[in-house]
């Protein structure tokens, strides 16, 4: 299942989109699989939240259709 959230400020003339994805199908070592993602971009990068709640910045490294695989630093 996945959940969208978008919020956009412009009044401090900033934007900001984001998007919630509930559908890990993999992870191994520094890479997570994700399935059913809304256009995924190449290099994008991209925040992954933990189950204890701490969050890890990432990067797509490879878009299949609905996939995409981002290693996590």
């Amino acid at each position: 299942m996945s959940a969208e959230n978008n919020k956009i400020d412009m009044e401090e003339g900033t934007l900001e989109v984001g998007m919630e994805y509930r559908t890990v199908s993999g992870v191994a070592g520094p890479l997570v699989i994700l399935d059913k993602v809304k256009g995924p971009k190449y290099q994008e990068i991209v925040n992954i939240r933990l189950g204890d709640g701490t969050t890890r910045r990432g990067q797509v490294l490879e878009v299949d259709g609905e996939k995409a695989v981002v290693q996590v630093g």
